[in-house]
């Protein structure tokens, strides 16, 4: 893997520093909002994180047999995840952050290393061979790929996914680039250093950027709304954070790790603004046929 440059370095930094602090999220390390089905109990934060795993796998609608990558695996919760539902699958999982490598590996269960491996790797240049998997996807980690297309990132898919492979996008995006607004724009922009985020995508150079890059769209869902419940949730995880850790264990919080705690606030505003930005499930698709269907 190539050398990380300033971004790169700032993005490890952040999770080495904050990263720990997801676990008063999800104490399965789910680093991501959840899915709302109707029906389901709404006050149950990690059912809701791990539906949202689910959805994804449905929409990869990936065969049997199969292995599947995770472009931005964090944790790993969503491979474990998948891969405790999916037994016939294999599933590598890619960061940039050799710490989220070594706790990864320790939060998988021995019997399950078997199908599932975790290496540091960029999602833009992986150095796989091309054609290696059946399925991809990214959920909430295009948006630290360069650019309001994510185009490396989608370039990289293709050329890793087999022919009549899926890959899934679920990420924050904005809607419309000549869309003006001052609150909205410094929000988002205050987020995106919190976060390390280069540049959150835009909706529309992204599916230009897909078609480009060789895929075809199966689908584009603004599901804003499905995670609308979870993101309810910020302002009680938030505070009960503050508390342990400041009036607990007296812990001395740093720069990164207080950015990390105010962003999701910010999020809250920026969702507000639902003519400027929404949260979108992507579905694209390789041409060709796959030998596995």
């Amino acid at each position: 893997m190539a050398r990380p440059d300033t971004s790169h370095r700032n993005l490890i930094q952040y999770y080495e520093e904050a990263g720990p602090d997801y676990s008063a999220w999800s104490p399965g390390f789910n680093m991501h909002f959840g899915f709302f089905r109707f029906g389901m109990n709404p006050f149950r934060l990690e059912a809701m994180l791990r539906r949202m795993n689910q959805e994804v796998l449905m929409r990869l609608d990936v065969p049997a047999k199969e292995t599947v990558i995770d472009m931005g695996c964090g944790l790993g919760a969503t491979v474990r995840n998948i891969a405790e539902v999916r037994s016939d699958l294999t599933l590598t999982g890619i960061t940039l952050v050799p710490w989220q490598i070594t706790r990864a590996t320790d939060l998988t269960p021995g019997a399950m290393r078997k199908r599932v491996r975790f290496l540091r790797k960029d999602y833009t240049d992986s150095g796989f061979p091309a054609r290696s998997f059946g399925a991809a996807y990214a959920l909430e980690s295009s948006c630290y790929a360069d650019g309001f297309s994510k185009a490396d990132v989608l370039s990289e898919a293709f050329r890793i996914l087999k022919p009549g492979a899926r890959f899934v996008v679920a990420d924050g995006f904005i809607k419309h680039l000549k869309a003006k607004n001052f609150i909205f724009e410094r929000s988002l922009r205050k987020i995106s250093d919190c976060w390390e985020v280069t540049q959150f995508g835009e909706i529309g150079s992204f599916k230009d950027a897909a078609e480009s890059a060789g895929f075809s769209i199966v689908s584009v869902e603004e599901i804003s709304y499905r995670i609308a419940p979870s993101v309810a949730f910020v302002p009680w995880v938030t505070l009960r954070f503050f508390f342990k850790e400041l009036l607990i264990k007296r812990s001395k919080l740093t720069r990164k790790r207080w950015d990390n705690a105010i962003a999701p606030f910010l999020g809250i505003l920026v969702g507000l603004f639902r003519k400027n930005y929404g949260y979108y499930m992507i579905t694209l698709e390789k041409p060709g046929k796959s030998s596995s269907r």
